[in-house]
């Protein structure tokens, strides 16, 4: 009886509903209080709750009662590295040690993985490394770190301050007003910050607003097609829409995505229009389509690549922070 509902229980952790386990698993220890699976099963909903405290009074219980278990052991370093570069993270930000926050943050996202969207754990941690990046004027990676805490909670007023105040540094109001517009009279409602935010947004968008007369160039008569000011724009590098390339919706999943890029692959695989039949101009175009179906399967299949681009940080960008991202983990492996 107790494994079925311990079964129940590691399901409800791995969709998220952290409050149905320490709920089950509480019914099962005022029978069995010393039962060492459940000890582990709630001090994990209470890690996914951010309860830190309380996760580590039960995995310590667990580890008394079964001091010699791996997977107890395993447990209890796990909840202690988090808890501790949490901690760490949150004394080393006010420190102006912000890049050193990131680096702990990140650490602790690593160590609870997977980790669904729906805990507030995840929420927390992306929230929280986004007021880092914040402090180092990082704003693509904030804004890709609040996309993600977002994702579990819509009205996750700490990610939304964190995300405004990046926009307000881009300068990107409209942004702003069209973000919040929707939510604004619920998490506007005990955050003057963002209240006045998106009142003071709704000015600077509007036609002729303060943010367009920022813009302007200034009237010049120096400015001709000679000079930096007089000469045209260049025109915007063309952004492959990647969900559009694999025929699927911006909610895919990881699954989807894949299933997809091998059906893609095959209809464009360069190898199909090696005939003559097929012209120079069509084989370029399925190599060109084989090609973005791979980098696409790279960038969507990496949570923080994929968060980038969902917030419209250019593709280039995405490749160097990622790439950037990777070698940190990298360096931080081998330490």
């Amino acid at each position: 009886n107790i494994r079925v509902k311990l079964v129940a229980a590691r399901v409800n952790l791995a969709v998220g509903n952290v409050k149905d386990v320490v709920r089950q698993a509480g019914k099962i220890l005022m029978e069995h209080p010393k039962h060492v699976e459940t000890l582990q099963v709630r001090a994990q909903a209470h890690l996914l709750n951010a309860n830190f405290t309380q996760a580590m009074a039960d995995v310590k219980a667990a580890l008394q009662h079964d001091p010699d278990s791996s997977t107890v052991q395993t447990s209890f370093r796990t909840h202690l590295s988090v808890q501790r570069n949490v901690t760490d993270a949150r004394k080393a930000v006010p420190g102006k040690q912000c890049e050193k926050a990131v680096s702990l943050y990140t650490t602790a996202i690593a160590d609870c993985e997977p980790l669904s969207i729906k805990t507030e754990l995840y929420r927390l941690l992306h929230a929280e490394r986004a007021e880092a990046n914040l402090a180092l004027g990082d704003y693509d990676a904030v804004l890709a770190d609040t996309n993600l805490a977002l994702a579990g909670s819509k009205m996750y007023t700490v990610a939304w301050i964190s995300r405004v105040k990046a926009y307000q540094s881009l300068q990107r109001y409209s942004d702003i007003r069209l973000e919040l517009e929707p939510i604004i009279n619920v998490v506007g409602a005990n955050c003057d910050f963002l209240r006045t935010a998106f009142d003071e947004a709704k000015t600077e968008s509007k036609p002729g607003g303060p943010a367009e007369e920022k813009a302007k160039p200034e009237n010049n008569n120096d400015n001709n097609n000679n000079s930096p000011a007089g000469r045209p724009p260049k025109p915007p590098s063309q952004r492959v829409d990647y969900y559009a390339l694999f025929g699927v919706k911006n909610v895919a999943t990881e699954e989807e995505i894949r299933k997809q890029y091998r059906l893609k692959a095959r209809e464009c695989h360069p190898d199909r229009f090696m005939s003559s039949r097929f012209s120079e101009k069509e084989r370029k175009e399925a190599e060109e389509r084989f090609k973005n179906l791979g980098e696409g399967l790279e960038l969507l299949c990496d949570p923080y690549r994929r968060s980038l681009y969902d917030s419209g940080v250019d593709i280039e960008s995405v490749r160097q922070k990622g790439n950037a991202a990777d070698r940190r983990a990298a360096a931080e492996e081998k330490e």
